[in-house]
């Protein structure tokens, strides 16, 4: 769905990167939250991110906190995009989708191979049947 990169190392955070499984998703320096961060200018509830009523993602900012937002300063509630950075405190993120996975396929390969091969085989017989007539 989405993940959160760090851009830069800090403690604090034992993943580089961190997928967002569900939401709302909470950053800040409080030990409960999905994206736990520790340095300058972090608050304990810095951000959060939830979904709006279309689906998108908006980043939501304490009141007494900040973030930078592409180099902006913001405040108060944002619909963020894929590639975008933030600054919370020292630390800087971006923003994406996840990568999308590839399921494995190999049994549905296999007989679509299986079934062409069924099909040549016999368009082999009918034109071997009609040819000897």
């Amino acid at each position: 769905m989405f993940q959160l990169t760090s851009l830069s190392p800090f403690k604090g955070l034992d993943h580089h990167t961190v997928e967002i499984q569900a939401f709302p998703f909470s950053i800040g320096r409080h030990d409960s939250a999905d994206f736990h961060m520790e340095g300058a200018g972090i608050w304990e509830n810095h951000a959060l991110i939830s979904l709006n009523e279309d689906g998108r993602p908006v980043l939501s900012i304490c009141k007494q906190a900040s973030c930078l937002l592409n180099d902006g300063v913001i405040q108060g509630a944002h619909v963020l995009k894929s590639g975008d950075i933030l600054k919370i405190g020292e630390i800087m993120l971006r923003f994406d989708l996840s990568p999308c996975l590839q399921r494995n396929s190999l049994m549905q390969e296999a007989c679509v191979y299986i079934l062409t091969g069924v099909f040549i085989i016999s368009q082999f017989i009918c034109v071997y049947l009609f040819l000897d007539r």
